[in-house]
This record gives C-alpha cells, structure tokens and sequence, in this order.
C-alpha cells in the first residue's frame, strides 16, 4: 500500500509589527500572515504511522522537509543520511543553496538558469523517526534521524 502524506497545519499567528498598537494585528490589503508549521506524519493505509518529520525555523521548514520526505520516500534514502543532505530551496526569492556543502556545486548550472542565487549556512534543525516492519508486519523496528548541524542531538541504541 502506498504511504499516505498528511501536512498538519497548527495555528496562524500574526505577522509582528515594528509598533505596537490597534493596527499592529489589523488586517489591511498589504498584510500577509505566513506560518510554517513543519510536522509531516506519514501513513500506510490511512492508519500505521510509517514517518513522522518535523523542523524549527520559520518559511524554510518547507523546503527542509519536503526535501527529506522525497529523498526517504521516493529516493529510498535512510532517515539520518537525508537529513544529513545539503539544504537548498527557493521561497519566490533567490535560490538559497546551503554554505560549505556540495549544494554549492549546482549555483553555476542554476545561475546559466538565470536563478538568483544566495549561499548561506541553512541549519535545519529537522529530526525524525520512521518505523520499518517486515513484509508481514510481524516485526518493526525504529529509525531516528537528527540534524548535526544543531546544538546537539540524541542518538540510542
């Protein structure tokens, strides 16, 4: 059965203004209000959680995560080793390719594109778990993944 992908969107939050005030939360015609909110569980049948993945971080969560979820899901990659890919992505800006990384390799065939291109350190901060079972089901394991470009992370056996 193929996996299914459900994005959970939380809440809106307000976009922060410099001022406060009345019309510091008002809505007006050239206010926007943008939320990322990165958790993606992903489910077998509609019922057996297979994925769960999530991220901190603003507008970029998207593209984190997404590019996790192809390279796990399409490509076969294990958990740790997406998430320990380079980061790149566009947001409708420049094309942001992650510092020090092969990403980098791609800003001159991108650029003969005629993207803009940004290169910046990109510390995702995604982490993940993903559930593995045999055939029959009869016998799961547990696979975690997270981020070293952060802080820290929690590594078991």
């Amino acid at each position: 059965m193929a996996p299914t992908l459900v994005f959970n969107r939380n809440a809106t939050a307000p976009t922060p203004q410099p001022v406060p005030g009345p019309e510091a939360e008002a809505t007006a015609a050239t206010r926007t209000t943008l939320e990322a909110t990165g958790s993606a569980p992903v489910t077998v049948g509609g019922h057996s959680l297979r994925l769960a993945i999530g991220s901190p971080g603003g507008p970029a969560i998207i593209n984190h995560v997404a590019r996790t979820l192809v390279a796990v899901l399409d490509e076969g990659v294990a958990l740790q080793q997406a998430i320990d890919a380079p980061n790149l992505g566009s947001r409708n800006g420049p094309t942001e390719l992650e510092a020090d990384t092969a990403a980098v390799a791609l800003a001159g065939p991108l650029a003969a594109r005629a993207h803009r291109i940004m290169i910046t350190p990109m510390t995702s901060g995604i982490h993940g778990i993903m559930r593995t079972c045999t055939t029959l089901g009869d016998s799961c394991i547990l696979e975690s993944g997270t981020d070293p470009r952060r802080e820290g992370l929690a590594r078991g056996r």
